[in-house]
């Protein structure tokens, strides 16, 4: 402990070195912790939001290799109509989706928009907070009327109520008629999308095949002859490549898919926030070595009068890591803040001991690997040179 403490009096000795050199490593705690807690935070929340839609969902989506590659299955009208016939089936939903650029006045935001075929509205459980919700008329005719969720809504029109105006969606100009939110779980994509009928959706971005199914059963005992039937309406008429290209999940199959979607988001982006860390290590070890050419002489007098290579190492590893101790205690409050502010604007995040912990101890660690390498030099040097070394 002692020579711990010792170690912080050195590098608070020159103040503005230090916090230049542990610059790299707030980046890094920073990134790494703030972005732990944003994708725990989605994660949980997506998981919120499957079981707030009940046990007796299932969903048709493309399969996860499949999302963002051209498939041969174009799910229409036809196939709507298939599943909604299936005795088990309550409610049947069809909707095709894209990423879009809304906007009004000078403000413009990216959002999903859907394009809806059938009661969305109540089949996922969103409440509608003004206007109304889109009705059969909307899903037969290509009106441009829009409903828009409820984050979308107040980053565009702040204060002012929506109902009524227009607004730009990828050049296009639409009413909006209502507007929705989840309550049901702390974050929803579908809080900052738009929802049109599938024909405007048509009309607008020809694109005229289904990307989804929701399929909303009886009661929870059909829940599985549903999934079956479900599975062999549809692959009666695509065959293969609709076991290929398409998933038909039940609620816990949504949560376990979801939990490893999840688990892959939040590795990269603790990989991202890592080469920051990295970056920041690599700073340490450029300023150990200045570090130890500046304190050669010192060195040579402290092996001189007894202090064995184990304690001039200790000593140089010791500082490395008190600069990234500082660097992490530095980038936690930050990252502290930065996420609070996060939850605030109405995004879920998570946080907890075990993500302090970790942007804690790996900055130490990305201390001690890059600080050893000039400890080791320092460790080395010939006596007798050393002490000549002016």
């Amino acid at each position: 402990m002692t020579a711990l403490v010792q170690a912080f009096k050195s590098i608070m000795a020159n103040k503005v070195r230090t916090f230049l050199t542990s610059l790299g490593i707030i980046i890094g705690t920073f990134s790494l912790f703030v972005l732990l807690a944003v994708g725990e935070g989605a994660g949980e929340a997506m998981q919120d939001t499957i079981r707030s839609l009940g046990s007796n969902i299932i969903m048709i989506l493309p399969a996860p290799g499949m999302r963002f590659r051209a498939r041969k299955v174009r799910f229409d009208e036809e196939d709507f109509l298939a599943l909604k016939a299936l005795d088990e089936a309550k409610q049947v939903v069809g909707y095709a989706e894209k990423t879009a650029i809304v906007g009004v006045g000078g403000r413009k935001f990216a959002s999903r928009v859907k394009g809806i075929y059938g009661d969305y509205f109540r089949a996922m459980n969103l409440k509608l907070i003004k206007g109304r919700y889109l009705d059969y008329f909307d899903y037969n005719s290509t009106d441009r009327v829009v409903v828009i969720g409820s984050l979308l809504a107040r980053r565009l029109f702040k204060e002012e109520d929506p109902i009524g105006k227009l607004i730009d969606i990828d050049g296009v100009k639409f009413e909006v008629v209502g507007v929705v939110d989840r309550e049901s779980a702390t974050f929803s994509l579908d809080n900052s999308s738009c929802f049109v009928g599938f024909k405007t959706f048509v009309a607008v971005w020809k694109i005229p095949f289904f990307n989804v199914f929701v399929l909303i059963a009886r009661n929870e005992a059909d829940v599985d002859a549903l999934q079956n039937e479900a599975i062999r309406a549809l692959y009666s008429r695509w065959g293969e490549d609709f076991i290929v290209e398409y998933d038909v999940l039940n609620q816990q199959e949504l949560l376990s898919t979801m939990e490893k979607i999840g688990d892959i988001f939040k590795f990269f982006l603790g990989v991202v926030a890592s080469i920051s860390l990295i970056v920041g290590g690599i700073g340490i070890m450029n300023i150990m070595l200045v570090s130890v050419a500046e304190r050669t002489r010192e060195i040579g007098i402290r092996r001189a009068i007894g202090a064995t290579k184990f304690n001039i190492l200790v000593m140089f590893i010791l500082e490395a890591v008190a600069l990234s101790l500082v660097g992490a205690v530095v980038g936690l409050i930050l990252g502290w803040w930065a996420v609070k502010f996060v939850d605030k604007l109405g995004y879920a995040v998570s946080y907890n001991w075990g993500q302090v912990i970790v942007a804690t101890l790996f900055p130490v660690v990305v201390g001690v690997v890059f600080g050893f390498f000039p400890a080791w030099r320092a460790a080395c040097l010939n006596v007798v040179e050393a002490l000549r070394y002016e």
